[in-house]
């Protein structure tokens, strides 16, 4: 969400979009959860990345305004992508066979271990799906789901990634990373090294806690009062983007969300602007041993 005057709620960092904190001290201190990747063959690098905050075509929006939308940079940071191990082009003829989907794939040992790329992409459901084999199983802290999902904010013409939501806590079996093409007969390429997987880790029995409740704005009086400051002053701030010797036009957006800070003005100390997760890190064999529960 942006604060300029196309978007209604944030702007960029002050030290730009894609500053990336590392945990503090003070987060270290509290209870920590795990998820670990279990290399399914031998080891596999170059595949397991925190998820960047920049995307090409927010790099190519004017002055790099898509930056501003603090909430789209915050979603891109969220959680870890799997990496495409090779390039490949496939082709739905648009019918249901699993034959209907035809591929172009490179000769030779590819990447995920060396294997064979028709072991590790294939029509495996047809109706024009496009199934990756992951090479890990996951496995995550008692109570927490994964969320597979497409990469946030990033798009592929003629494709659109399925999301699943899977019991990584207990399941004993892999899962598979799928993307359904939606235009026949057009060319799609799946280039090496582009994400195809976003991983999300998901309390289990979230959504079931929440009691939704449609009210009017009037019975929160506290929330209407902060809503009609925030309509005015985003009138004004509007007006004065035509005046060049206001303050709003020297600024050129609000950034009041970005900056944490309710239509009073107050801060609020939770807010955040970067998600600081960490690497993947690689655990010695003779040093293993679970983190997990």
């Amino acid at each position: 969400m942006d604060e300029s005057p196309r978007c209604p709620h944030a702007s960029s960092a002050p030290n730009g979009p894609h500053v990336r904190p590392r945990p503090t001290d003070e987060s270290a201190k509290t209870d920590r959860l795990s998820i670990v990747a279990y290399e399914r063959d031998g080891p596999i690098d170059n595949v397991l990345h925190r998820m960047p905050p920049k995307r090409a075509w927010m790099e190519a929006t004017g002055k790099k305004g898509a930056y501003r939308c603090l909430p789209l940079v915050v979603a891109n940071q969220a959680g870890w992508l799997i990496r495409n191990p090779f390039t490949f082009q496939a082709i739905w003829d648009g019918g249901p066979g699993l034959d209907q989907v035809r591929f172009a794939f490179p000769e030779g040992p590819v990447g995920w271990g060396g294997h064979d790329a028709k072991a590790l992409v294939s029509s495996h459901f047809g109706a024009g799906i496009v199934t990756f084999q992951i090479p890990f199983l996951f496995q995550t802290s008692p109570g927490y789901n994964l969320w597979i999902k497409g990469p946030a904010n990033a798009f592929k013409d003629g494709a659109q990634a399925l999301e699943g939501m899977v019991e990584t806590d207990w399941a004993h079996a892999p899962f598979t990373m799928n993307w359904k093409i939606t235009r026949p007969h057009h060319p799609i390429l799946f280039r090496e090294g582009e994400a195809v997987c976003q991983i999300l880790p998901y309390p289990r029995g979230l959504i079931e806690r929440f009691d939704p409740e449609i009210r009017h704005l009037s019975t929160n009086p506290a929330l209407a009062e902060g809503f009609e400051g925030w309509v005015a002053g985003r009138a004004e701030f509007i007006k004065g983007l035509n005046d060049p010797e206001s303050d709003a036009h020297k600024e050129g957006w609000q950034k009041h969300y970005f900056q944490g800070r309710d239509a009073t003005g107050t801060r609020v100390e939770s807010h955040q602007t970067a998600i600081p997760s960490r690497d993947f890190e690689r655990i010695p064999a003779d040093k293993a041993t679970s983190r997990t529960g």
